[in-house]
């Protein structure tokens, strides 16, 4: 490659630059990593060109080579981990869970390490993701997790496990505890060692009842899939809402996924806003009219939707924090929980069935 240098005597010379394909190679390599892409791509016609075009003096490599020096990069890349979170100046709080492949029924399990770095930094780091052998048990689970420990020589640094809140982990969470402490004192004797997923258990107090109200929501999503998989009804949908009632289009619909609690109360809060636009249709299209919630329905609604809301707005706050002193806006998040549930157990008299149901949630708050 030729480059032009422009000497201070103001005579221009042309030299000679030779690539370095090291750089290239890392840089294909962590290609294939970030991007997800299979091994084998590096031996692509169409991708040894392109290579070829940024540099010449790339020198092409199989599959089987590329998956070698992934490994060797790591390989290195963990060592730099396990030094990082060793010479931080404390301890290291540690989150656990496993998850089952649906298709392959192959299960899981990871770990995920929090702490604070020398310059004050919250930082986090995926530590481990590796399937998990059978029996799927307690001592399974608690075995791969000490000897991740072993490994990354973390038992002297451990301050916590946070789990969800499924029955097993208290004697898996036990069982580590032994383990740790024959090697190391805890903080307060192990007495915070393990900490319960405060988003978990709120997604199980809401879950836990969400079907008593099937009835409403289906009706919801049943108006909101009829407008929505005719791009004809979409688009007269959105222009009434803009031109008739002033309303800003760029809020689109939400659909309802089961899996997903939070996906519900997105859905509620874009029908609650266009309101008036469904109300506009139910008098001009059978359809709507037919699957449209009566007026009680829409009270009904705009009170779970403010039930609802409380349980979004503070499961967001949980999961997003990235303060070092998050913990002590922890009591204030829980005491709106509190409030809610207190609230609505009051509420209005034609919502019995729903005021009744904050009591049976009760307990799984506590």
């Amino acid at each position: 490659m030729l480059s032009v240098d422009t000497s201070g005597d103001g005579s221009t010379v042309l030299t000679k630059y030779k690539y370095d394909e090291a750089p290239t190679r890392r840089l294909v390599l962590t290609y294939l990593v970030e991007d997800s892409r299979p091994f084998y791509t590096v031996e692509k016609e169409g991708f040894r060109k392109m290579a070829k075009g940024f540099n010449p003096q790339f020198k092409p490599f199989s599959r089987h080579t590329a998956r070698r020096k992934l490994f060797k990069m790591y390989i290195k890349e963990r060592e730099n981990v396990k030094d990082f979170i060793l010479n931080a100046p404390g301890r290291v709080a540690m989150t656990t869970d496993n998850w089952k492949n649906d298709s392959t029924n192959e299960r899981y399990i990871y770990v995920t390490s929090h702490f604070v770095d020398s310059n004050w930094q919250l930082q986090k780091r995926i530590l481990r993701f590796r399937t998990l052998v059978s029996p799927y048990d307690v001592t399974c689970i608690s075995d791969e997790i000490i000897l991740f420990l072993q490994q990354w020589n973390l038992e002297h640094k451990l301050l916590s496990i946070t789990t969800d809140n499924a029955s097993y982990t208290v004697p898996m969470v036990n069982h580590i505890k032994r383990h740790v402490l024959a090697k190391n004192s805890l903080v307060g004797g192990g007495s915070f060692f393990h900490i319960r997923c405060c988003a978990h258990i709120l997604n199980l107090i809401v879950q836990a009842r969400l079907n008593s109200l099937a009835s409403i929501l289906n009706c919801v999503g049943n108006m909101v899939k009829y407008i929505d998989r005719s791009p004809m009804r979409r688009k007269k949908f959105f222009d009434v809402a803009e031109k008739n009632f002033k309303l800003q289009t760029n809020k689109k619909f939400r659909l309802d996924m089961p899996v997903r609690w939070n996906s519900t109360y997105l859905l509620i809060d874009r029908v609650l806003y266009y309101k008036d636009v469904f109300i506009y249709f139910k008098e001009r299209d059978f359809t709507v009219k037919s699957l449209a919630a009566q007026m009680e329905d829409w009270n009904k609604l705009a009170y779970v939707h403010k039930f609802l809301k409380v349980f979004y707005d503070v499961t967001n706050l949980f999961s997003t924090s990235k303060y070092l002193t998050s913990n002590n806006s922890y009591v204030l998040r829980v005491w709106k929980i509190q409030s809610a549930l207190m609230d609505i157990a009051k509420g209005p008299t034609y919502f019995v069935k729903f005021s009744n149901m904050v009591y049976d949630m009760q307990p799984k708050f506590d």
